[in-house]
C-alpha cells in the first residue's frame, strides 16, 4: 500500500478511505476480468467441443457424397447388351442370331460399333467338351465387314448370326462332322459419344444340347 501524507486540508481517515476504495476498486476488476477471461475460455472450449463431435458427421456425410456421386457416375456408364436366340435350324447351334443393343441409361449413341467372336472351344462328337474356358478381350476375334462401324442409339440394335461364319465341315453331306458343344465369346467394342477412347465388353455363350440332337446357347459368366 502506497503511503499518503497527511496535511491541514484532509484527514488521514479521509486518506486511508480513499486507498481502501481504491483497493476495493482495483480487486473488483481484476476479479470481473478474471471471471470474463474465465467465461471466453469455457466458451471457447465449448465451441471447439462442437466443432469436434462435428468432424466425425461431416466426414460421414462427404463419404457417402462421394460415395452416392461414384454410384451415380457408374450408373450412367454407356452399356450394351448381347441376346441371343434359338437357332433357326435347331440341329446347327450357329443359325442362331446375336443381337447387340445399347441399353444405356442416358441417351448417348454409341458409334464405330463392332463385334467380333472367339471360338473358345468347339468340338466334334464323341470328343470330351472342355468344362472350363479362359477367355480374354484381346483373344483375337473373328469379324466380317457387316460387324462394323454401326451407330447405335439408344434402344437401338442390329443382330450378327455366326453361319457362314463359324459351323461344322461339311454340313449338308452325308461326311458332315457332328457337333460336341460350342463355348464362344462375343465381344462388342463402341466409342461412347464424345467420349475419344473405345471401350470393350465380352459375352460368353455355350452351346445346351438336347435329348432330341438340338441344340440352343446359354449366356454364361465371363470366368
Amino acid at each position: 500500500m502506497r503511503h499518503i501524507p497527511c496535511g491541514p486540508t484532509r484527514s488521514c481517515e479521509d486518506m486511508l478511505g480513499r486507498v481502501w476504495a481504491e483497493a476495493a476498486y482495483t480487486f473488483c476488476m481484476t476479479h470481473r476480468q478474471s471471471k470474463s477471461h474465465k467465461k471466453r475460455r469455457q466458451q471457447k472450449k465449448e465451441g471447439e467441443d462442437k466443432t469436434s463431435h462435428l468432424r466425425p458427421l461431416e466426414l460421414t456425410l462427404g463419404i457417402c457424397t462421394l460415395l452416392g456421386g461414384l454410384v451415380a457416375a457408374i450408373a450412367f456408364l454407356p452399356r450394351v447388351a448381347v441376346i441371343q436366340t434359338d437357332p433357326s435350324d435347331p440341329s446347327n447351334p450357329f443359325s442362331a442370331s446375336f443381337t447387340i443393343t445399347n441399353t444405356s441409361y442416358v441417351p448417348i449413341p454409341l458409334h464405330d460399333v463392332e463385334v467380333g467372336v472367339c471360338p473358345g472351344a468347339i468340338v466334334g462328337g464323341g470328343i470330351p467338351f472342355p468344362a472350363s474356358v479362359k477367355y480374354f478381350l484381346d483373344c483375337g476375334p473373328i469379324t466380317t465387314p457387316q460387324w462394323k462401324n454401326h451407330t447405335l442409339g439408344i434402344d437401338e440394335r442390329f443382330t450378327i448370326t455366326l453361319e457362314g461364319i463359324i459351323g461344322m465341315q461339311g454340313r449338308g453331306t452325308p461326311q458332315a462332322a457332328t457337333l460336341g458343344g460350342a463355348d464362344i465369346f462375343v465381344i462388342v467394342s463402341y466409342k461412347p459419344w464424345m467420349i475419344p477412347w473405345t471401350r470393350e465388353k465380352g459375352f460368353r455363350f455355350r452351346t445346351r444340347r438336347h435329348s432330341n440332337n438340338t441344340y440352343s446357347w446359354d449366356a454364361l459368366p465371363n470366368d
